[in-house]
């Protein structure tokens, strides 16, 4: 259990020192390409649920979602309301899909559907790579990416660690045995205490404080989901992890599940208040 944790730790802290000097360098387009490569590892990942096994139908699905992530970063800004339409569509498939987890029957049926289920990777990861682009390039917005990665891991992190020393009660047994109700409360009081710090820190109180509560919270609750819709993925393709790039982690999937959930909402969020883009 300590080598898996240490393996954990190392690539973890390894992992954010990677991101975050991709995300601060000063050169224009390197994030932008490192968010392209990310997504193109996890396209790779997701077509095992496809039933794409094969290297030609993963690389074609990679070409796919490549293409419509150029085109998306070269054209969005000459549309008005594009990215808050997409960010909210992106919203409504992840509550519906989400929904499906309280009706596994149909669940199962939906997931044999292999087109449905790489139209739906190719469509959440886009998402996820666009919306942190779109983040980095608002004033300020490379804090917004620390603000939204950090709310995912502070969730994950919180939840990994209330489930290893308090889980009991499993939170959906049939989907994630290892996943426990008191891991996901962790996990939401983890990031009630990112809540707590940041408006300490700012000393933002009203209508402000009550946005960025309910940016935090909601955002943690959708990357819960995200978590827990691959978890289901995995476990009807039959394997244990999405990959095994990442020692202690598995694949990077296990990683960006829960922020391919969160991103959507997080944008669309800061878009439709108005209150810090």
């Amino acid at each position: 259990m300590q080598s898996s944790l240490t393996k954990r730790l190392t690539t973890g802290l390894l992992g954010a020192a990677v991101f975050l000097a991709f995300l601060f360098v000063p050169l224009q387009g390197v994030f932008a390409l490192g968010i392209g490569l990310l997504m193109s590892a996890g396209i790779w990942e997701w077509a095992t649920f496809a039933g794409a096994w094969r290297r030609l139908s993963r690389l074609l699905l990679v070409l796919a979602a490549l293409v419509v992530y150029a085109v998306a970063l070269n054209f969005y800004a000459l549309y008005e309301g594009l990215v808050e339409a997409w960010m909210g569509l992106a919203v409504l498939l992840w509550v519906l899909t989400s929904m499906l987890l309280f009706q596994p029957r149909l669940l199962r049926g939906l997931m044999q559907n292999t087109w449905l289920v790489g139209s739906l990777g190719l469509f959440f990861l886009v998402t996820t790579g666009f919306g942190l682009v779109w983040l980095k390039h608002l004033p300020g917005g490379e804090w917004m990416v620390v603000l939204l990665v950090g709310l995912v891991a502070m969730a994950d992190t919180a939840a990994f660690f209330t489930g290893r020393f308090f889980g009991r009660n499993k939170l959906a047994q049939d989907i994630s045995p290892s996943k426990t109700r008191e891991g996901a409360i962790g996990g939401l009081a983890g990031n009630l205490v990112l809540v707590a710090l940041i408006l300490g820190i700012s000393r933002t109180w009203g209508i402000e404080a009550l946005l960025i509560f309910v940016l935090i919270i909601v955002s943690s609750i959708f990357a819960v989901f995200g978590d827990l819709i691959e978890s289901a993925l995995k476990r009807h393709s039959g394997v244990k992890d999405s990959g095994a790039w990442l020692p202690g982690h598995g694949g990077l999937l296990d990683r960006i599940d829960g922020l391919m959930a969160a991103t959507p909402f997080f944008v669309f969020f800061l878009i439709y208040s108005g209150a810090f883009a």
